[in-house]
């Protein structure tokens, strides 16, 4: 009785089994046809075309002729380029006139210019110091020149060619004068070798003042002689000021 049963639910199914195992198999075969045949060809469809020489064109330029060819583009990255200016394909990916398919993206790397450079605040800086300064930021010290200057103690840099925050090309060169301090300066004399008494007079009559004086034992010189003096013989002093001496004694 239990086999008679089972035998007739398997009479029900069996239609169902044969409509699902058709419909399972016909799925299969599409799917093979598919990855076999349609795929293959879709991927093997397209144009192909040499890709054109873009390096040193503007991007639009660029743009234009790989739209001609119906080919695709995407800017991949931006770099800074003393070589090429702003907005220049600089390279590309495939290279030119390799052949590919128009679906085939072209990558391009883009110019930025020439990077610029802050330029440092070099005015009351010796010319190491500047120097120094300009190099850390990728610049150089260009030519130097000297000029009288009542503002800036000599030797020290009065003016520069850019003015400091001005955006320059890196490498650039920027230009110094050096003070030779104020243009109304007179000339040390010489005093070594004077007589203290004399030597008051020869530091009046050149614009200076007698300043500090000390004494010190010479085997050199006679007493009440000037063996030593600052500032130096020969050197520039504004007028006025003071030369200290040093007396044998």
């Amino acid at each position: 009785m239990a086999s008679t049963e089972k035998n007739n639910l398997l009479s029900k199914l069996r239609p169902y089994i044969i409509i699902t195992s058709a419909y399972i198999a016909i799925l299969l075969i599409l799917l093979i046809i598919f990855d076999n045949f349609i795929m293959p060809a879709v991927i093997s469809s397209g144009e192909r075309v040499r890709v054109p020489y873009l390096i040193g064109k503007n991007i639009n330029k660029a743009q234009q002729e790989l739209e001609r060819l119906n080919l695709k583009w995407r800017i991949v990255k931006e770099t800074y380029s003393d070589k090429y200016p702003s907005g220049t394909v600089i390279s590309q990916m495939p290279s030119a006139n390799l052949s590919v398919k128009t679906s085939r993206p072209i990558l391009l790397t883009l110019s930025k210019g020439q990077e610029k450079i802050s330029v440092p605040y070099l005015l009351g800086s010796d010319i190491r110091s500047a120097r120094l300064a300009l190099a850390q930021r990728g610049l150089e010290l260009g030519d130097i020149a000297y000029e009288f200057s009542d503002a800036y103690p000599k030797d020290i840099i009065s003016k520069q060619s850019v003015s400091a925050g001005m955006l320059i090309p890196y490498g650039s060169k920027v230009d110094v004068f050096i003070s030779k301090g104020p243009e109304s300066q007179n000339v040390v004399p010489m005093l070594i070798g004077y007589s203290f008494e004399e030597v008051k007079s020869v530091i009046e009559q050149s614009g200076f003042v007698l300043g500090l004086v000390q004494y010190r034992v010479s085997e050199t010189y006679l007493p009440n002689t000037v063996i030593d003096q600052s500032p130096k013989a020969g050197e520039m002093a504004q007028p006025g000021t003071e030369i200290s001496i040093t007396v044998s004694k």
